[in-house]
């Protein structure tokens, strides 16, 4: 199934589990592809909120995923995802937009996906451990702006690739400095290696990954 969203406005949908705005995904074995591609429009408003059994939640304004053997894909060339919440007593990842297992994010153009919470604590696209943003095109527009949490973050002279360039595609600083690290405490910062961007925690070469 393919969504194609132009513009408008997605907001004040509710859902206990996964993506109360946009669940892209499958639970049928052997599912097609699931494709959402946003050019404009706002997706707000949306939160997923739990209940005495479900006490894990994904995906406040988008989730990205499968449960079977198709795969999920969104992506936005424009628009916004802002003020979407995932709430659960256990936890809540992606407030804004969670990319779950057999998901791909593909980022160009003027987005801004910013102001998203979990358990109200900022958390805009949630990416779990081996998972990055595809870059297929520049990032563009003054307003532009991307929070990012990772699963895990790097650890003392380490650094996590958070996301990656499609081929042909040079990233440069404008592209980097879209991008911002939720909750960031400040011994993070954001680099830029030669086809993809980095959270670095202490001195990194981010092109060859020497310490």
């Amino acid at each position: 199934a393919v969504f194609t969203m132009h513009g408008g406005e997605i907001s004040e949908n509710r859902a206990i589990l996964y993506g109360s705005g946009v669940y892209v995904g499958s639970f049928y074995v052997n599912a097609a592809t699931a494709a959402f591609t946003m050019t404009g429009g706002t997706i707000s408003g949306n939160t997923t909120t739990g209940n005495s059994k479900i006490t894990t939640t994904y995906g406040g304004g988008v989730y990205v995923g499968n449960d079977s053997s198709g795969d999920a894909v969104f992506t936005i060339s424009g628009g916004e995802i802002t003020g979407n919440t995932a709430t659960g007593s256990t936890a809540a990842n992606g407030g804004g937009v969670y990319v779950g297992g057999r998901g791909a994010f593909r980022l160009s153009g003027p987005v801004e996906i910013k102001d998203n919470q979990t358990n109200n604590a900022d958390n805009n696209v949630y990416l779990p451990d081996n998972t990055a943003i595809q870059i297929i095109g520049g990032l563009t527009g003054s307003a532009s702006a991307v929070g990012v949490t990772l699963q895990t973050m790097p650890g003392a002279d380490q650094y996590v690739s958070f996301a990656k360039a499609a081929s042909g595609v040079a990233l440069t600083d404008t592209d980097k400095n879209v991008f911002f690290i939720d909750n960031d405490d400040s011994t993070c910062k954001l680099t830029r290696g030669s086809n993809e961007l980095l959270i670095t925690h202490g001195h990194i070469h981010p092109v060859c990954g020497d310490i």
